[in-house]
């Protein structure tokens, strides 16, 4: 990121309320007195050829860590010392341009989750976009409260940082008698801290339903801009450990996706993006911040009753609204069930398709064998109402808004969005031919999928049941070809 500079404040522990509440937790915890010390970082991308880095500009700053350290001491005992990082706030991983005096993002790396922050350091008040971190302090605060504080401050909604001390008053825990910290917490507990936030979460646990993909479920929760916790067994007899994942890398060279349909014979019109999705991004309180995890890095292909070592138990994401249909159910019926070949054939013989390059490449591409690319994520109707009135095609050519106004006709305020793609198109251009919109409040129909459709949008064509008949097809506008992925654009 480019670090030139680092300056040093020492943080008066207090008249800081949260850092103070903190310790007095530990003291009443441990059953020890804390003399407690805590120094602000900061760093900056340019060197600071002044007294004092206050007079840098917003666009040098990269964030700042707390680190708090403690000595405690009890009577005919031994001291115990401890320093963690109590609260860090950095940039996404980025490089400053100073051509463009802004901040570019890693290549292929896509966090998805982040918001504006307002930091203190030197006297004066920074902004920046970014992310929120925190280290356990493994008496009060274990590996769970650090990875719920970064994942509900990580949240666009949220204004004021939550502590681990505010989880612990959620959970009735005052680190006296039985009502301590003991381990860590359990699904239930994160679950109603969540709530207590106003959250809606989305959970699965891979021990009762093995046979979910932890991958594909984490990737469609990040890819809606949200955050999502990874729950992974640890060494027999230690206590699990929580992941915060807050978005993927992107590998455009990868063999396996295509590779597998050709010599697997597999026999589905459709696969899924997170087969190019290598790593996800995450922040371990154990590690650091912005770190790559390899997508089938705690993947397993036995069951939880012979191997329990190191594998994924539980994820809980957090949606913006309660969802009936979930995004896994949503792939299998758009990938699986959705005869996209037969759909495709029909439409070619359409009159207003003859002179169109795209729809009948989208058909001549099934009939050779090849596959269809997914994406499915959750968005919310102004969102995608954006999307489609920003859009252009590869011949620059983008929908008027009374064009996106039939299109979105009938929305409700949050739906699932599959787009869909060729291999090339989407590990390359970052474009998709089509988009297939389905509610996410109620449960969707599997014997015939069409019933769920809110939207299917091909290129020079749309069908919306709140403006056309059923399955009636219509001509639309001048996008003819590809346009960019959703979300594509948005930047830090």
């Amino acid at each position: 990121m480019g670090l030139k500079t680092i300056g040093v404040e020492e943080v008066d522990v207090e008249r800081d309320g949260n850092i103070a509440a903190e310790v007095r937790a530990i003291e009443t915890h441990t059953g020890r007195t804390a003399t407690a010390r805590a120094h602000r970082f900061t760093f900056f991308a340019k060197s600071v050829d002044r007294p004092s880095f206050r007079f840098l500009p917003d666009r040098y700053f990269i964030g700042y860590a707390v680190v708090l350290q403690l000595t405690l001491e009890k009577r005919w005992s031994a001291p115990r010392t401890l320093a963690y990082v109590y609260e860090a706030i950095f940039r996404h991983s980025a490089h400053l341009d100073e051509k463009s005096k802004g901040w570019k993002g890693l290549l292929n790396n896509y966090v998805h989750v982040g918001r504006r922050f307002q930091c203190q350091a030197g006297g004066r008040t920074y902004r920046l976009t970014g992310t929120y971190f925190r280290q356990q302090n493994t008496y009060t605060a274990v590996c769970a409260h650090a990875s719920l504080c970064m994942l509900l401050n990580n949240l666009p909604t949220m204004r004021e940082l939550v502590t681990a001390e505010d989880i612990n008053q959620k959970l009735g825990i005052t680190h006296r008698g039985k009502r301590r910290v003991a381990g860590g917490l359990t699904t239930e507990q994160i679950r109603r801290v969540l709530k207590a936030y106003g959250q809606s979460d989305i959970t699965h646990d891979f021990f009762k339903y093995p046979d979910a993909d932890y991958a594909q479920f984490v990737y469609g929760v990040v890819e809606s801009g949200y955050p999502c916790l990874l729950v992974t067994t640890t060494a027999p007899g230690r206590e699990s450990h929580v992941v915060t994942v807050l978005g993927h890398t992107m590998n455009t060279d990868k063999w396996l996706p295509e590779a597998r349909v050709l010599y697997e014979g597999q026999d589905f019109s459709c696969h899924s993006s997170v087969n190019w999705a290598t790593h996800l991004i995450i922040h371990d309180d154990n590690f650091g911040n912005y770190l790559c995890a390899e997508t089938n890095s705690v993947r397993r292909i036995t069951l939880p009753s012979y191997e329990m070592r190191f594998r994924p138990r539980v994820a809980i994401g957090v949606l913006p609204c309660r969802v009936q249909a979930r995004h896994p159910d949503v792939e299998e019926i758009v990938v699986h069930r959705m005869p996209w070949e037969t759909l495709l054939a029909m439409l070619v013989s359409h009159p207003d398709v003859a002179s169109m390059k795209w729809l009948p490449r989208l058909f001549r591409e099934l009939t050779k064998g090849n596959r269809l690319v997914t994406r499915t994520f959750l968005a919310t109707r102004e969102a995608y109402r954006s999307h489609l009135r920003e859009a252009k095609d590869f011949q620059r050519r983008g929908y008027t808004k009374k064009e996106v106004a039939l299109l979105t006709a009938g929305f409700p305020v949050y739906f699932w969005v599959t787009e869909v793609s060729l291999p090339d198109l989407y590990a390359v251009n970052r474009t998709k031919l089509a988009d297939v919109v389905v509610p996410c409040d109620r449960r969707l129909r599997r014997r015939n999928p069409f019933e769920n459709i809110l939207l299917l949008r091909l290129p020079g064509l749309y069908y919306n049941p709140a403006n056309v008949p059923f399955l009636s097809f219509v001509p639309l506008g001048d996008v003819q070809s590809h346009i960019p992925l959703f979300g594509t654009d948005r930047g830090w």
